[in-house]
């Protein structure tokens, strides 16, 4: 299976923890932890999109990303985006809060810990499909 099936996967099932958790949990720990796997959620899509980079380059393009999410909603577009449909809700959000910022970080680390150690995982996934010739020029 190749590191981008593998990573993409691992997305499906960190959204699905992540709406359980919401469901699950009080609503501060919900937040937070949901806040936490969106990180580990971006982590392997970063992975989806470059499947030979390395953890920590994966690592902090993902976090990249979320701060930059979090950041834009200090502009009106994430909350009119959100409000055309419950995906985008999702994916960006609506308000920004300082302590998202600190919530991305172990959720990163938590993506890039998967990507490093799993059995089989994403990194050694990625590492064969980089020496494997492809069909493409």
């Amino acid at each position: 299976m190749t590191a981008r099936l593998r990573a993409a996967g691992f997305a499906v099932v960190t959204v699905a923890a992540g709406l359980g958790a919401r469901a699950l949990l009080p609503p501060l720990a919900a937040k937070y932890v949901g806040v936490a796997l969106y990180g580990t959620m971006m982590v392997a899509l970063v992975v989806v999109a470059a499947p030979r980079a390395g953890v920590a380059k994966a690592a902090a393009w993902a976090l990249g990303l979320c701060w930059a999410v979090e950041l834009a909603q200090l502009t009106p577009g994430p909350a009119w985006l959100s409000a055309q449909h419950a995906l985008l809700r999702l994916a960006f959000g609506t308000t920004f809060s300082g302590w998202d910022l600190a919530a991305y970080v172990p959720g990163v680390a938590l993506g890039a810990a998967v990507w490093r150690r799993a059995p089989r995982g994403l990194a050694a996934a990625g590492a064969r499909d980089a020496q494997q010739p492809h069909d493409r020029p």
